[in-house]
């Protein structure tokens, strides 16, 4: 599995999220991981 990641610079939001990381995606199947969720499960 490749990995590869792209920084938010401020936290405006999931959907910007998703358009910082459209050029990862070429129109393939995405998640989204959220950081916090992650450390507190």
């Amino acid at each position: 599995m490749a990995i590869r990641y792209a920084i938010q610079p401020s936290p405006d939001g999931l959907a910007q999220a998703f358009l910082i990381g459209a050029d990862f995606l070429a129109e393939g199947p995405a998640a989204l991981m959220v950081g916090d969720n992650l450390l507190n499960a």
